[in-house]
């Protein structure tokens, strides 16, 4: 269940952001990527975005799947020490050098993402309903097209 928490967040952030949900996947073609536990597409509309929010945009939704495990296991998101989430730390810091010059401005840059996550997760009971309806979905179903996400994101704003 895990997984289908990381992927989860993954889709449903990537979601409220504005991208587009292609497809999201606890059963990714082990064949090609034996390594991965879940895998998702998302797209982005980079007319709507200025070059700068693009990235911050693309850099919340990679680190949004390790937040949304690690709350769902109830601990705390240190995404960078965790070998598991090694893939999704490095998306995130290569998206970095366009923002800032500098590792430790890039670290200090990540670690605030990873904080305004795990309190945006915490406090927004519908981001978490929305996560966990994913996840449910997820571990039902083992793959979801975009629309089905889009579907349960839509659900819960409305709830709000």
């Amino acid at each position: 269940m895990e997984t289908a928490y990381h992927e989860a967040g993954h889709a449903v952030v990537g979601t409220l952001l504005g991208g587009r949900v292609l497809s999201v996947t606890i059963e990714p073609d082990r064949l090609e990527y034996p390594d991965l536990a879940g895998d998702i597409e998302v797209e982005w509309d980079h007319s709507r975005y200025s070059p700068q929010r693009l990235l911050e945009c693309e850099i919340l939704t990679a680190l949004a799947g390790p937040a949304a495990e690690i709350l769902y296991q109830g601990g705390e998101l240190r995404a960078s020490t965790i070998s598991a989430w090694r893939s999704d730390w490095a998306v995130a810091l290569a998206i970095t050098d366009g923002l800032f010059p500098t590792r430790d401005m890039q670290m200090r840059y990540l670690g605030k993402c990873c904080g305004a996550l795990r309190e945006k997760m915490n406090s927004d009971t519908w981001w978490w309903q929305a996560i966990a309806e994913v996840a449910d979905l997820l571990d039902a179903h083992e793959t979801l097209e975009g629309e089905e996400v889009a579907e349960v994101v839509q659900r819960w704003i409305v709830r709000e």
